[in-house]
């Protein structure tokens, strides 16, 4: 069972508890359209930030180099996998198991709400956890241990 969310003062629930509430339906939509509209969303945040931050770059006067360009499209999805990994592993931390696609739905979701000006990533990965059965208090902190090991 888990616990309860904190709701803010007065009673009504905060920015990060209605976004987290968000990520807790999307996440545990059994509908095949809210999850492929959800990951639609995730895939046109990606692009959308992609497009505004390239057209932001500043002109460069010396020449591209279009290698640069292929390698992080290589890489890229490497990444999406690293974190999909790092996601079963706090799972697994907290007595969960996750299927590999399930930590790769959840680290693409993720990823796409870090666009977001909230920590939308441990808010995903968060309300993942909760949905799997952990506590509040046990989502929470393993995800932010996993944050702090990323600083470290």
């Amino acid at each position: 069972m888990t616990d309860p969310p904190p709701a803010a003062a007065g009673g009504a629930p905060s920015t990060a508890q209605r976004l987290t509430d968000l990520a807790d339906r999307v996440i545990g939509a059994r509908s095949p359209k809210v999850r492929a509209v959800a990951y639609a969303v995730a895939v046109v945040l990606f692009v959308v930030a992609g497009v505004v931050g390239f057209a932001s770059l500043p002109p460069r006067t010396e020449d591209a180099r279009p290698w640069l360009f292929a390698l992080v499209l290589l890489l890229a999805p490497l990444v999406s996998v690293a974190n999909a990994a790092e996601y079963a592993v706090t799972a697994r931390y907290v007595g969960s198991r996750v299927r590999p696609v399930d930590a790769l739905a959840v680290a693409v979701l993720s990823t796409a709400a870090n666009l977001a000006p909230l920590p939308g990533s441990a808010l995903v990965r968060a309300a993942a956890l909760r949905r799997l059965g952990t506590g509040y208090r046990k989502a929470a902190g393993v995800t932010v241990a996993a944050s702090i090991a990323w600083l470290a």
